[in-house]
This record gives C-alpha cells, sequence and structure tokens, in this order.
C-alpha cells in the first residue's frame, strides 16, 4: 500500500459496542437525574401541577422522559461521528464522558425551562 492508499484509505471505525456499552452503563444515573429533576419541578410548580391536572402531569412528564431518553440513545453516536468525520488513526478521541455531561446539563436545562412553561402560568392563573 502506498502512503497516497494510505491517506485516502477510508479509517476503520472503532466497534460501537464499546461506545454503546460505556453510554448504556451511565442510562440509569442518567434516568435517575432526569426524573429527581422532574419531581422537584412537579413540587415546585406544585399549584400549578394541580391546576393541570395529575393525570395530565404524569401523561405529559412520561411522554417528556420517553423523549429524553430517544435523545439519550443517540448521544453513543457523536463521538463515533466525530472520530469517523476527523479522520482519526489510532487513538481515539475521548468525546464520551464530555459528550455526556453536556448532555446532563443541557437536559436538566430543558426540563427546567418545559416545566416552567409548561406549569407556571397554570400556578398563576389560580392564586391559592
Amino acid at each position: 500500500m502506498t502512503p497516497l492508499d494510505d491517506h485516502l484509505a477510508t479509517p476503520a471505525l472503532p466497534p460501537v459496542r464499546y461506545g454503546l456499552g460505556w453510554w448504556e452503563d451511565r442510562r440509569v444515573r442518567y434516568n435517575v437525574i432526569l426524573l429527581s429533576m422532574m419531581l422537584i419541578m412537579v413540587f415546585l410548580l406544585r399549584r400549578g401541577a394541580v391546576n393541570y391536572g395529575l393525570v395530565g402531569v404524569v401523561w405529559w412528564s412520561v411522554v417528556f422522559w420517553t423523549a429524553a431518553n430517544a435523545f439519550y440513545t443517540l448521544g453513543w453516536a457523536l463521538p463515533q461521528v466525530l472520530w469517523y468525520q476527523r479522520g482519526s488513526r489510532g487513538r481515539r478521541p475521548q468525546l464520551g464522558p464530555l459528550a455526556y455531561n453536556l448532555g446532563v446539563v443541557v437536559s436538566l436545562l430543558t426540563t427546567s425551562a418545559v416545566y416552567q412553561w409548561w406549569l407556571l402560568p397554570y400556578a398563576r392563573q389560580f392564586p391559592g
């Protein structure tokens, strides 16, 4: 193989199962953090939650939680894609921990914003 062939060759991706396993090992922790934030927001906005209806709050919380987990499932792909796009050879950059930590922070901020946007009007609508 000539140096030009080596340069033009598509780098082999590391096995996906390693990256996927790393992310799945942290899914329980992510869900505990996310569900804790959801409960804190419902508690802080409990007047809005009661006025909206507890069944509705539980229903939309499950929908939100499912969507958050769908986005989490795609988190393992980010390091794989970035590694491939950079054309890296040899040692893989450790993007998983950075992507996980940023994802948790974004999830917490998004959860807080969504619950405030959703329940705060109901808390103000019927002052107790």
